[in-house]
């Protein structure tokens, strides 16, 4: 996955998607991408932007490109639910183009990444906010999955429909009325 695809949670452009062997994948060291990973948008047009992968989306198993960091909390003071929430703050982005270490293009580098200052709570806060969070990001990662699910799934029933392949005029199923 390319930068062009760090926009926000729940937000993937299909299209743009490069792809590599499964092979490939697997003899990466750096790059591939685990459950509730953020991506960070580190050079370029739309540095600072961020996004969240999790349960399976935009895939099971994928890869960035070398445009993304993916950052993983240590999840003692800090868990995924609040970097990715602390990433989008505009105090937060501000921070990250100004780190800029590029002069041809913005970008930002890993050690601008680490000296970014969160200021953070105390553990137990930590877990009473994302046991808050979770029920809330969760069905954003569900919805988005179900709704590309149903793009790809018109995607390929439109065409077969318009041409006649398929007909649909006396359906084998039961439409229920709306309540």
């Amino acid at each position: 996955m390319g930068a062009e695809n760090i926009v926000s949670i729940g937000v993937h452009h299909c299209q743009n998607e490069k792809f590599v062997s499964n092979d490939f994948l697997q003899g990466m060291r750096k790059g591939i991408v685990q459950d509730k990973d953020v991506a960070l948008y580190k050079g370029g047009a739309c540095i600072g932007c961020s996004t969240y992968f999790g349960d399976g989306f935009p895939h099971a198993d994928f890869c960035v490109s070398e445009h993304v960091f993916l950052l993983r909390s240590t999840g003692a003071q800090l868990v995924q639910n609040a970097l990715y929430l602390w990433l989008n703050e505009s105090s937060t982005i501000s921070a990250i183009r100004t780190a800029n270490a590029n002069a041809a293009q913005p970008g930002i580098n890993q050690k601008g990444v680490k000296g970014l200052v969160a200021v953070t709570p105390s553990g137990e806060t930590v877990s009473r906010f994302d046991e808050m969070v979770e029920p809330y990001r969760a069905p954003i990662v569900s919805f988005v999955k179900r709704n590309n699910m149903l793009h790809q799934t018109r995607d390929l029933l439109l065409p077969k429909l318009i041409s006649g392949e398929l007909d649909v005029s006396e359906p084998d199923i039961e439409i229920r009325e709306a309540a």
